[in-house]
């Protein structure tokens, strides 16, 4: 090994013990593989221009359709029509999901062009596409050497799209990968609802991996395969079933097969469904892979609770329950399930037997993230993970979250958690992206060079805050008007008490489920005034064994409610106060602070679908009457923190 490398390299194990922070560790990892790209010189494996980029294949847009062990006639679209979610009254199973073979997103070569020289154009490193076709290996497509590029493969990242084995997938290969080799790669993954949406729009994180890919490949090193795989058709199965767990591990296992990609040294990321699936994949305890990263953005942690609890306080689950269930008015209280999962249920214990074939009583204790079986399979794999989610997401209980991470510290996990107080959903905030101010640049960056480590070092694996200080808090400013970019925010240190937070609904509509959600440290005693009542709680009540319990669900009788303005006031007493105090308002989603919060109560909902409730003309989303501009990707409430 070069000498100067190896130096460079224990000064990098030297810093991680020296610094609680990993922005040194990131910077000294660019910094060993600069040294290293200076002292090779037997081949040139430099980048050689977007010019050299092979655009002539055109993408497949829609795919064949699987379903499980049952099989459909025709491709399931998403219709949201009075009574069915998909077209031709599709209702999935447990066995029988939402495709595990289509796209929903039609791509044509402008947008293939585009999406090519983003990803060529970070480093200069050229592109070659391919649609997969079944009985083609595309691995030996006759494509030419870039000029000037004297090392093995062609100089080009190979994109294979659109693989129909066993799912649906896409895969980059290295520009120094060749099929007469016999070297191995790590695998970089990622995982999202569609993959032409993945690698083609906004909204997935296909380019990222391509670019990672390109980068792990050149300057002499022995490069990744990146994965894009669609989730086992993650809409009606959120993943959660074994049968995408399987899927994962058959199409892990022909990666390695054709690709030499190396199952048990696999590095994923996500956000939302695509943030859960790492967390469940990770957790599976399945002996065909391993994953040795996460980085889960707003991934969801306790099914159970989550389904239970889903109404006007989480908005973004009322359409959940339709896209499990196939029914457009599932949502609707006292509404029966008749279908595949079984008859006479409620929407809610029907979609629990929908995606893993249980109770909603055993979702959390045996199916979830948050499980004590996925928690110690997690230890038992030495799985690392980093966390990012916000206060106030309406998918997403906050309080769960935090459970989640407790329980990981507890069991020992390496975990390192950024919680972005009054932060929804992170979709505007791209954390790949922003929040530069974040250690370690971003978490984009921190996983890139995670990855680019394991390529140039066999072994390593990554590394996270652990400790006092692997929480790190970020206080959100959001300015005027919903929406408004940039989201200025500014870290804060950690603090042994986690924040104190209140969820409450926007709008309401008459019999829908009225809940509020209390987060903070187990113990605090809560006094809730709302204009309709007093309610006192303390946090860990409803689960009196579990001192890692951070959150308390309340449910509030209709009597009275109907057409009112509800306004809150709360105090608190946290196991380190002494007595109630008041709270001074900070908003979720709100700028300036310092106005009351409340929440619209409306008269009777007319007969529509989810949708329409959710962020249509009827949505709980769009109150009638407001104190204050509300952000529309942050669920509503407030936060202290106690800094």
């Amino acid at each position: 090994m070069n000498t100067t490398v190896s130096a460079v390299r224990w000064l990098i194990v030297i810093k991680e013990h020296l610094t609680t922070g990993v922005h040194l560790v990131a910077f000294l990892l660019v910094l060993s593989g600069s040294l290293l790209d200076a002292s090779m010189a037997s081949a040139d494996t430099s980048p050689k221009g977007c010019g050299y980029s092979i655009k002539s294949e055109a993408v497949v847009t829609h795919y064949p359709s699987l379903y499980g062990t049952q099989g459909w006639p025709s491709v399931p679209w998403v219709q949201w029509g009075l009574d069915y979610v998909y077209k031709d009254g599709f209702l999935p199973s447990i066995n029988n999901y939402l495709a595990t073979t289509f796209s929903w997103l039609e791509v044509g070569a402008s947008q293939r062009d585009a999406a090519l020289d983003e990803m060529c154009n970070d480093l200069g490193v050229p592109f070659s596409f391919y649609s997969w076709t079944p009985g083609v290996d595309v691995r030996i497509a006759s494509e030419q050497k870039v000029p000037g590029w004297t090392g093995p493969g062609t100089g080009r990242v190979r994109v294979v799209h659109g693989i129909t084995v066993g799912g649906l997938f896409t895969l980059f290969l290295p520009p120094n990968w060749e099929a007469a080799s016999t070297g191995t790669h790590p695998i970089v993954a990622e995982t999202l609802y569609d993959v032409n949406e993945n690698l083609f729009s906004p909204l997935g994180h296909g380019k990222f991996i391509g670019k990672i890919v390109a980068e792990s490949g050149i300057y002499d090193r022995r490069g990744a395969i990146g994965l894009l795989w669609n989730g086992g058709g993650a809409l009606g199965s959120a993943t959660a079933n074994a049968v995408a767990v399987q899927q994962f591990a058959d199409i892990v296992g022909w990666t390695a097969t054709y690709t030499r990609g190396e199952p048990h040294n696999i590095f994923m990321l996500g956000r939302s469904r695509g943030g859960t699936a790492p967390l469940l994949l990770a957790s599976s305890g399945h002996a065909a892979f391993t994953i040795k990263f996460v980085l889960s953005l707003a991934g969801a942690t306790k099914f159970g609770t989550q389904i239970a609890n889903a109404g006007a306080t989480m908005p973004a689950q009322i359409p959940g329950l339709g896209n499990v269930t196939g029914y457009s008015r599932s949502w609707k209280p006292g509404w029966v399930y008749n279908g595949p999962a079984g008859s006479g249920l409620s929407a809610k214990e029907a979609a629990s037997r929908i995606l893993v074939g249980d109770t909603l009583g055993n979702l959390d204790a045996y199916h979830s993230p948050i499980s004590q079986g996925k928690i110690d399979s997690l230890f038992a794999k030495g799985t690392k993970l980093l966390l990012v989610f916000g206060s106030h997401d309406e998918f997403i209980p906050f309080g769960t979250q935090m459970e989640y991470l407790a329980k990981l510290r507890n069991r020992g996990v390496p975990v390192e958690a950024h919680v972005v107080l009054r932060g929804g959903h992170l979709r505007n905030a791209d954390l790949l992206n922003g929040f530069t101010n974040m250690p370690g640049g971003n978490v984009g960056a921190r996983f890139r060079a995670i990855v680019l480590d394991a390529v140039q070092y066999p072994g390593a694996s990554g590394t996270v805050v652990t400790g006092p200080d692997s929480i790190v808090y970020y206080d959100t400013e959001i300015a005027g008007a919903p929406n408004a970019n940039p989201i200025r925010i500014a870290a804060l240190n950690a603090n042994s008490e986690i924040p104190f937070t209140l969820e409450v609904p926007y709008r309401v509509w008459a019999q829908m489920p009225y809940e509020v959600f209390i987060t903070g440290p187990n113990g605090t005693q809560v006094r809730l005034w709302t204009s309709q009542g007093t309610v006192d709680v303390t946090i860990g009540q409803s689960e009196p064994g579990n001192p890692l319990r951070q959150t308390e669900f309340l449910s509030f009788p209709w009597t009275g409610w109907s057409g009112t303005l509800v306004y809150y006031d709360v105090y608190i007493k946290t196991p380190t106060m002494g007595a109630l105090q008041s709270l001074p308002w900070r908003l979720a989603g709100c700028n300036p602070p310092g106005t009351p919060l409340l929440s619209v109560v409306e008269g009777s909902l007319p007969d529509v679908t989810a949708i329409d409730v959710w962020n249509g003309p009827y949505s709980v989303k769009k109150p009638t009457a407001q104190v204050c501009p509300h952000w529309t990707e942050t669920n509503w409430g407030l936060v202290r923190n106690y800094q």
